[in-house]
Order: structure tokens, then sequence, then C-alpha cells
């Protein structure tokens, strides 16, 4: 009886363990993680900037948001704000003091190629993407080769990389027309959907 008891017990954590194999196979195949970028509502995030360029290299580290019906926000760490809306401006300004700015989204064009809701458009073919592994890590991506139609030559061709497990954007590179890496935004705390409040993307004046 207790070996027929063990038996059964052993038969239903192995059928139990292929079942999960096999929904994380499912949940995290190619079609159902563009499916997913493709579909956002709105996230949040953590997101370290680089600059390349023959002077040296120059970091940023912000917050941003992103609501669909609304635009997207980013937050520096000096208190500027930027938020970009759907009607194609971009207001500045200091979350102290108040003091707000207009100017044209060429002036912005790094941070905007960043946004996740700009690139989504781009994730329609599961044939534009291409399988890689970081063995020090132990962790595999979903690398992605995005052609940039942003009139700059420092913006050509950018690379996503999706990180399979979490179904998330991790990295995300620009090369200029040389092939040369110009700009890269590493996103942590990834999340998707979440609720955000309308007014987060607004700035108001004092």
């Amino acid at each position: 009886m207790k070996k027929k008891i063990a038996l059964s017990m052993l038969l239903f954590v192995i059928i139990l363990s292929c079942i999960s194999i096999i929904y994380m196979k499912i949940s995290s195949s190619p079609e159902r993680v563009l499916k997913l970028l493709r579909n956002i509502k709105s996230y949040e995030c953590n997101v370290d900037y680089k600059f390349y360029n023959s002077m040296g290299e120059k970091e940023e580290t912000t917050k941003q948001y992103f609501l669909k019906e609304k635009g997207n926000k980013v937050v520096f760490g000096d208190n500027r704000i930027q938020v970009y809306n759907n009607e194609g401006q971009v207001v500045g300004g200091n979350d102290k003091d108040g003091e707000l700015f207009e100017t044209s989204k060429e002036n912005y064009d790094f941070y905007e190629a960043s946004f996740i809701n700009n690139l989504s458009k781009y994730l329609n073919d599961e044939r534009s993407l291409s399988f890689e592994y970081n063995k020090e890590i132990g962790k595999g991506y979903y690398k992605v080769s995005i052609p940039l139609d942003i009139n700059n030559p420092n913006l050509d061709v950018g690379i996503l990389y999706i990180n399979i497990p979490d179904k998330v954007p991790e990295r995300f590179v620009i090369l200029n027309k040389k092939g040369e890496k110009t700009f890269e935004a590493r996103y942590t705390d990834f999340q998707i959907n979440p609720r955000l409040d309308e007014g987060l993307l607004e700035i108001k004046s004092n």
C-alpha cells in the first residue's frame, strides 16, 4: 500500500513538472512575448542611460513612466522632468520650482527612441528575433534588430534585448551608420500595466 502511495506521488510530481515545463515554454514563446510587449497600456521602470561619443561617455539615471492615454514621462535625478505627450510636444520642467519649458521632440531623439511603446510597432514579426545566451549569468535573451526611422545618422539601428524568463525589456542599444554604439538604455524593475494616475504625467507650474 505504501509503495503504491509513494509511486502515485512520484507520478504526480513528474506530471506536474512536465506541465510546468510545457507552460513555461509556451508562455515564453517569441509570439507570446512580442504580443505582451505590443499590447502594453502602461509601464513603469528605472532606466540607466549611457551616451557614447568622441569625447567619452555620459551617464544618466532616470525613472520612466508610460500611460497610453497620456504619453511618456522621464524623471531625472536632479529633479528635471520631461513629459512627451501624444500630441507630439515635449514639456520639461523642474520638480521643485515648477518652471516649465516646451520644445520639440527632435531635441530628445535618444530618450524617445528608448520608449518601449514606440518600439512596440516593430515587434510584429517573430522572424525578426534571434536568440542570445549569456553564459556568465546563465540567462537567455530574445534579440530584436530595429531599423530606426529617425533622420539622425547617430540613430541608425536599435537592438532590443528581452529577458526571456521575465518577459520584459532589459537593454536597448543604438548604433550609428558606422555600426558604432552611440547609446544604451538599461531597464530595471520593469512593471507591465501598473495602475498609474493620469496626473503623474502632468507638470504643474507654481
